[in-house]
């Protein structure tokens, strides 16, 4: 299982999964958990929390 962090102006996650795998997100500030399903191909995950929307934004990138 990898482990990813994420930051961004709005947000700050902690991500826990992979390819196939159900990704587990956990907002730092609010400690709010999300769970959402993948199904990439290799690449790396990308998760971005919109929290004036509440949107997850996930997709996959190739560099950081």
């Amino acid at each position: 299982m990898n482990v990813r962090e994420v930051s961004s102006s709005n947000s700050h996650l902690v991500a826990f999964g992979g390819v196939d795998d159900d990704i587990i997100v956990g907002d730092i500030e609010t400690i709010n958990i999300v769970k959402i399903k993948t199904n990439y191909e290799s690449g790396g995950n990308r998760l971005i929390l919109d929290k004036e929307s509440g949107c997850i934004f996930a997709g996959n990138y190739n560099s950081q």
